[in-house]
């Protein structure tokens, strides 16, 4: 369906509401980013942390894509939750991307 099939099938308060909802969403989306962004900095400027923001030296064992393997490190805590809201991000990123796709889709 088109953006005009939507418009003509679906109520102005149902309209009111999607577009409430994608709003809401998009706060959700930046609220996620400044918490990764937070987290990513706790990974980074602590001197023994994952990454040395003074020397640039990366621990051996930190990935950029998956939490570490090593859970005896003390920084595994603050990696995976890192992680865990890297995951979160991108998650609510898709769901905002696609949000008007499936809102055009199910009209009927």
């Amino acid at each position: 369906m088109s953006v005009v099939s939507y418009v003509l099938k679906t109520s102005g308060r149902d309209i009111c509401r999607d577009i409430e909802q994608y709003r809401k969403l998009s706060g959700y989306v930046k609220f996620v980013r400044k918490e990764c962004a937070k987290k990513w900095r706790v990974l980074e400027y602590d001197n023994d942390a994952c990454i040395s923001a003074q020397t640039g030296d990366v621990c051996a064992r930190f990935c950029y894509d998956s939490v570490c393997k090593l859970t005896v490190c003390k920084y595994y805590d603050l990696n995976a939750d890192y992680f865990n809201t890297l995951h979160e991000c991108r998650a609510a990123e898709k769901q905002r991307k696609i949000y008007w796709t499936q809102k055009f889709a199910n009209c009927r």
